[in-house]
């Protein structure tokens, strides 16, 4: 397996040759793959219905929906698991429950927002209408920015 590899990082030097050859090395590479010792646990990552997979479509909700709530029950049932080995699976995929994991990936979200520069502030036009909103909004006009009054 090493063998092909060097291989295809000696094909930059020879740039003429590099479409041809590196297809057969790079099928080369996955035959090895698919036939090594390896090719059961691969084909779990990659088997629609391996457990892996199923905990993977369990991070994938738990990632788009992270503000709502979650009831791990539901996560295991989505998943066509019990609950006992929905949540060992979760744990042996990700080192963590469900709940750790949501409660991490939101910590994560809320700790980007403070991290992230914050868009500079757009000069805002106010009509009358706007300026009985800024007027009667709790926030006050100095938290949206320089205001230009028509």
């Amino acid at each position: 397996m090493l063998d092909a590899f060097h291989r295809l990082i000696s094909l930059l030097d020879e740039a003429v040759v590099i479409p041809q050859l590196a297809a057969l090395i790079q099928q080369e590479v996955i035959i090895r793959l698919l036939t090594g010792t390896h090719a059961a646990y691969l084909w779990n990552l990659v088997n629609a219905t391996s457990p892996t997979q199923q905990i993977a479509r369990a991070i994938s909700w738990i990632r788009q929906n992270l503000a709502e709530e979650m009831r791990v029950g539901d996560l295991a049932e989505h998943a066509n698991m019990s609950l006992t080995t929905f949540r060992e699976r979760f744990r042996s995929v990700t080192g963590m429950s469900p709940v750790q994991f949501q409660k991490m990936l939101r910590l994560q979200e809320a700790r980007s927002t403070f991290v992230l520069p914050k868009p500079a502030v757009q000069p805002v036009r106010i009509t009358g209408r706007t300026a009985r909103f800024l007027v009667s909004s709790p926030r006050g006009p100095q938290s949206y920015g320089e205001m230009e009054v028509c």
